[in-house]
This record gives C-alpha cells, structure tokens and sequence, in this order.
C-alpha cells in the first residue's frame, strides 16, 4: 500500500520486545492464556480482535498498568518488570490512550516538557521550554504550534503532543489504543505519516484498531487476538481482509453490505430550515427520510452532521428548524432530550460514557434508564421485569457478560455500546436518530448491531444513522445524504450508494 512505510533488514533482524507465555485470568474467566508476541524495532504493528478478545489486558500487561500471572516481558532481548506505568516509562514503553492525559491550560511546549522541564539553577522560562519542545519536534520532523493552549488544538494534534512527549522522555515502543477513533480520514493519515517518520527512527509501534482500511494501508504486521489466545501473527502482504476477519470473529465474513436494500412504506419524516441561532451558520440539508428505510447522514468530521443528530437528541438547544414526521404537524427542533424523547425521537449518543450510560449501574438498569417508568406499578420498580428484558436484549445483541446484575463498567467497548443500543431499542419512537452507533467496536459487535438496525427499518422504524465511517454509511444505507460544511452535497439510493462516490462527493471542494 502507498501509506506503508517499507520493512527494512535492520527492522526484520532485531525483536525488540516480547511478551513470553503471558497468562492473566479473572477468577474463572481467562482474558489471555499463554499469549506470546514480538514487536519489531522500526515496524508499525497492528493488534487486532473483537471486544473481549484480550487486546486491552495485553496492552496493559505491555505498559506496567496490569501484572500478568504468568510469563515475562523481554525489551532488547533483557527480561524487564514493569510493576506500574511509571516502570514501563522508564523502561521505554509508553502507552497513548484513547482519552489523553493532556493539561488543556498548558501549551504545546509546556506538554510536550511536562515533567521533564529544562532548569537552570532550578528555574525555567518560556523560550528556554519552547526551544526545548521545538527540538524534540525537529528530531520527527514535525510541525506544530507550540505557543497554543492544548485544549484549542485539533484532536489529532493533541495526540501528537502525547506522541512527542514519550518520545522526547526516551520512549522506543508506543502502543497506540485506537488511535484514530475520533479523527477524519484527512486526520488519521497525518497521524500515521507522523508515525511512519517516527519507525524510520527505530521507534516500535502497536496500535490498537478496528479499522481495516488504515491496517491494510498503514501496518506492517499484524497480531489478531481471539478469546484470550493468538489467533494469528503474520505479514499484512500476506493477509487479505477476508481473513483477518475470519480470524477475528471464528467465521466467515459477514456484513450488513450483503443484505439486500429496502424501500419505505411511502410515510416520510422531513427536516428542514435547520440553522444554528448563535453563529448563524445554516445547515442546508433539507433531510427526507421514510419509514422502514435506514437513510444515513454521511460527512467528514466538521462537515455538520453532528450538529444535527445533537440536535435532534435535543442537546444543542442553539439549533433551530422544522420537524414534520408526516402526521400534518410541524415542531420545533427539540431543545431539550426531555422534548425530543416526547416528539418521539430516540437519540442514540456518539459517546456513550459521557452521554449513553451510568458505567457504576448494572445491565438491567441501563437498558431501562430511559424507559424506567414503563416498569414501575404504583411508583415501584418491578425488577423481574428489569431482568427479564435485559436477559431478552442480552441474547438478541448477543452481550457478552456474566449476569445482567453485572456493572456496564466491568464489559468491553462493544458490550457496553450493545448495552446502550439495547436502551433505545427499548424506547418505542417514529424516529431513531444513530449518532455513531459502532464507533469503537469490533466487527462482531459491528455486524450485530446493524442486523437490529435493519430489523427496526424492516418493522416499520424511521432509522437516521449519523456517521462519519464510509463503510458503514455505504454497507447500511438505504439512502445516504452526503454533508460539506453543512450543505448538502448529494442523495444517493440503492445500487447507486458506493464507498468511492460518497467519499468523492464528501471530499469535493
């Protein structure tokens, strides 16, 4: 691929870190058995698997944040300990998680230094700090703002001032968990050229990913987990997509692109006027969907589409415009998640910590928080019924877990995100507005939960699926409606809807 950074001799030649018959269990539940795997020195490795499978207990394992409870961890071919993160740093191993350990009030310079400021006689100033950071970033050759605040930085710049840093303290291996999750496909490749340099410097890298278009474009190897175990290390030349899946989820490929596509009941729901009242910025959509159709709303990050689903979840109370579910009456755009869940939308949030779930509470009461009234008699919850759906969306969603009693903050990613689907599943509505419904799952997760989407569209269900994955939008649409910087762009039904043509039409000027 054009992206991949060439496999070099040195790299072939030398292992630079290795974890040995690594084992970790959880009482009776086995998260990694016997696990061994290497990393080269100045290779982009890829770890790959579906929720549950083990990548983030071995991630941990790697950076000193979980003990295994059997083997050992080799770096230069020297057995280390990693007893806690701090350990692992100053081993060389820095791990870059998904929600940064950034000071927003600081600069760039000032994170990139952060507890390693350049003194003299136990005082620093702010030339000598940026000159410092300045340095680090000419070694990668990379370019940054150094004077801005992190917290007005983009996302993917802000990743790389976490990236300096280990690197400026010394680190050789970076892994990397899900590392473009929430950036544009213009993003991530930034990134991974940034990463590519940065191997070219002998630097290690392991990524944690579901993205199969940027593995294929961007590793070198990869490493593909499945219940705890080593399913299978290879060469990415060697691997093609159908077998990377294969190995993931134990079975054939499967994907909601090879459902047939439906037509709607001939009902229509349209929004129209949509226009944010403190910037004045009008979002040109004039979005028509049907009844028992998926219609997705597909656009870069930035190009608007996340206003609108926020909007019609009643979280961007700024957002103005018309309603009408083609019952005759127009409504407003709902201002609070109060007035939307009344209008009968049910939103789905893109982020489902922060938005969908109370990570302390048990499966039961997450799938019933938005309905919880529906099973009360007399103001008393009635928690038989509680288990009794949980248990029902448990085996529908096919949710990975102990008990339902059990808190959503002890499932994987993907669980957690089933568990959220299953809440608005629940909610009987005209609309459901999907902001994002897979983002971070793996392709089992990912495959389970459009098969209940395109059962909610083939009941009779408005489905508006927001999303910003050119693959989702293209593999689930019924109709796909393309947004560039809040104008709409073009509609696209049926055969017509491809990959190719939707990302042409969302990266048109």
């Amino acid at each position: 691929m054009e992206g991949r950074a060439p496999l070099t001799r040195e790299s072939q030649r030398r292992v630079l870190l290795e974890a040995r018959d690594v084992s970790k269990r959880y009482g009776s539940h086995v998260a990694l058995s016997a696990m061994s795997i290497h990393l080269h020195a100045g290779e982009i490795t890829a770890l790959m698997g579906e929720n549950g499978a083990g990548k983030s207990t071995l991630a941990k394992i790697l950076t000193g944040a979980l003990q295994p409870d059997t083997g050992s961890i080799v770096l230069d071919g020297s057995a280390v300990s990693l007893k806690s993160p701090r350990a692992a740093i100053e081993h060389g191993i820095v791990l870059i998680p998904q929600e940064l350990a950034s000071v927003p009030e600081l600069t760039a310079a000032e994170n990139i230094v952060l507890a390693n400021w350049p003194t003299s006689h136990g005082l620093t100033n702010q030339r000598t700090i940026r000159e410092r950071a300045g340095q680090a970033l000419s070694q990668l050759g990379i370019t940054l703002d150094l004077n801005k605040k992190v917290r007005d930085l983009k996302l993917a710049d802000r990743q790389l001032v976490e990236i300096v840093k280990a690197i400026s303290r010394g680190a050789q291996v970076l892994v990397l968990d899900e590392p473009t999750a929430a950036l544009s496909k213009v993003e991530s490749d930034l990134l991974f050229q940034k990463l590519n340099q940065m191997t070219d410097a002998g630097i290690g890298i392991l990524f944690i990913s579901h993205h199969l278009d940027e593995i294929e474009q961007y590793a070198q190897r990869a490493l593909i987990l499945r219940n705890g175990e080593l399913a299978l290390s290879g060469d990415m030349r060697e691997l093609t997509r159908d077998r990377i899946v294969e190995e993931m989820i134990g079975a054939e490929m499967r994907t909601a692109a090879q459902k047939p596509r439906h037509s709607g009941n001939g009902r229509r729901i349209a929004l129209t006027n949509v226009t944010h009242r403190r910037t004045h910025r009008p979002l040109d959509v004039g979005i028509d969907l049907a009844y028992g159709e998926v219609t997705v709303l597909f656009g870069l990050r930035g190009a608007g589409q996340d206003e609108i689903a926020e909007g019609l979840g009643g979280l961007v109370p700024e957002l103005s415009g018309s309603l009408d579910f083609g019952d005759g009456r127009t409504h407003a755009m709902p201002s609070t998640p109060r007035q939307a869940r009344r209008l009968g939308v049910a939103y789905l949030p893109a982020e489902r910590k922060r938005n969908g779930l109370v990570l302390s509470m048990a499966t039961t009461e997450n799938i019933a928080l938005p309905t919880l009234s529906t099973f009360a008699t007399r103001g008393l919850v009635r928690r038989s019924r509680l288990t009794e759906t949980a248990r029902r969306y448990r085996d529908l969603l096919k949710i990975s877990l102990r008990s339902v009693q059990q808190s959503v903050a002890a499932l994987s990613g993907g669980n957690q995100q089933k568990v959220l689907f299953a809440s608005r599943m629940h909610i009987q509505s005209r609309l459901y507005v999907l902001h994002e419904p897979t983002r971070g799952v793996d392709v089992g997760a990912r495959f389970e939960i459009h098969e209940q989407i395109r059962r909610l569209a083939e009941e009779g269900q408005a489905i508006l699926v927001v999303s910003s994955d050119v693959e989702e939008a293209a593999g689930l649409a019924d109709c796909v409606f393309v947004l560039v910087d809040g104008h709409l762009r073009e509609q696209s039904r049926g055969d017509d809807i491809s990959q190719m043509r939707l990302l042409q039409s969302a990266t048109r000027g």
